[in-house]
Formats: structure tokens, sequence, C-alpha cells
């Protein structure tokens, strides 16, 4: 990843989960090149369908921000008891930047993915 662009990592807390496990998503953000406004895309994808943040729908969504250069953000997107929800194989969350003005993606994307049993 070049390192004068922004940077999104994302984890979660495990990888398998049970009914009754406690389910975190981190998410760590940081900007070492210049300040800029950017979108920020936040997706949930379960067996094929993309849901996007901050309205979880599967309407297109992001968060304009700006990113001042040496921003550094470490989080909890969630925290709670992982329900009895029943085998979940590959679910994914994907986080990527976009240049408001181009569409074009800013620095690389991220993704991680989790299993339910």
């Amino acid at each position: 990843t070049p390192y004068d662009v922004p940077f999104v990592d994302l984890y979660t807390s495990q990888l398998v989960y049970r009914s009754g496990d406690t389910f975190i998503l981190y998410e760590d953000i940081s900007n070492a090149g210049r300040g800029r406004i950017i979108n920020y895309c936040l997706a949930l994808e379960v067996e094929g369908m993309f849901f996007f943040s901050p309205d979880w729908t599967q309407d297109i969504l992001w968060t304009t921000m700006y990113i001042s250069s040496g921003y550094n953000q470490s989080r909890e997107v969630f925290n709670f008891i992982w329900p009895d929800a029943g085998p979940l194989p590959g679910v994914r969350f994907w986080a990527l930047f976009t240049d408001p003005e181009t569409g074009e993606m800013v620095g690389e994307y991220d993704v991680t993915e989790f299993y339910a049993v």
C-alpha cells in the first residue's frame, strides 16, 4: 500500500462465531498523506447480497469525511452478542475510499471474512 494515501483496515474479534459469542468489528483508518475530503464506503456482504453503511440498505451509500494529514483512528464499529443465526459461510465486510469528484478509488480496499456455525 502506498504511504501517501488513506488506509483502512477491518478485522473481527474472531474468525468463527457461535451463538453467545461476542462479535466485534474493528476499523482502523489512517492517513500519512495530505489532508483531503474522501468518500468512505463500508459494506456487509451476506450470501452475495450487499448492505451499505450507514443505513444498512442495498442502496450504495457512503460517508463523506475530511481526513487530515497524520489522521489515525481506531474504533469498534459493532460490538454485540452473536445470535442463534444458524450457519453462515463467508460473511464479509468491505471498506474503501473514493475521490468525491472523480469516483475513483483512493488507496486500496480492505475486506475481512468470518463464519457462523
